[in-house]
């Protein structure tokens, strides 16, 4: 986690909604194969009628937490920023970047669910919501081969699926990510449900 080419994790691109309330103005696409698009307003201050009864929101402290004490987790001792951290907490690791990818690939491999992502951002091969992205060919040496040469059984020269990557594990102690901050999205809350929290 500590080295020289850390890059900022490629967070969720969010506006953030106050727990009094947001304007929020969505767009939603239901065919299959498109993707939902929503865009969200940035709320500093409660609206006029309930003003009074709540302070303004300090953005800094209630909606994108980035102070240092917490994105290095320096109260348990990088517990839960740090992968392999010797703690006996049931927050071990759960802000480490490989902890979240281990949720979202669900039962699938890990390794092969990162590094098709981010080749992926090599070779874009489909629009995205209307929009032909730039092809980011610099991510290969920047991040992936760095990576996959410091990781077990892989060929940082192949694709994750060529033949010679077939035992590739990535290592998650050396993954060029690292939390730059913590952000509120109560605009995500689902009524009877805990407030969503994304880090970033």
């Amino acid at each position: 986690m500590k080295r020289n080419w850390h890059l900022a994790l490629l967070g969720i691109s969010a506006a953030m909604a106050a727990g009094c309330g947001a304007d929020v103005d969505t767009e939603m696409a239901w065919d299959e194969g498109e993707v939902a698009s929503v865009q969200q307003k940035e709320v500093f201050t409660c609206p006029a009628e309930i003003a009074p009864q709540v302070s303004s929101i300090k953005f800094e402290q209630e909606l994108l937490l980035n102070h240092t004490s917490v994105v290095n987790d320096t109260w348990t001792g990088g517990c839960r920023t740090e992968w392999g951290v010797s703690c006996d907490t049931n927050q071990k690791a759960h802000w480490h970047f490989w902890y979240l990818m281990q949720q979202l690939a669900g039962t699938s491999n890990v390794t092969k669910f990162v590094l098709r992502w981010l080749e992926s951002i090599e070779k874009w091969s489909h629009p995205v919501n209307g929009q032909t992205l730039t092809n980011r060919p610099a991510i290969r040496n920047f991040v992936i081969k760095p990576w996959m040469n410091l990781s077990s059984n892989c060929n940082s020269d192949k694709s994750i699926d060529a033949p010679e990557n077939v035992n590739c594990q990535l290592n998650p102690s050396v993954a060029p990510f690292r939390l730059l901050a913590i952000v509120n999205r109560t605009d995500l809350r689902v009524a009877g449900e805990p407030g969503a929290i994304a880090a970033g």
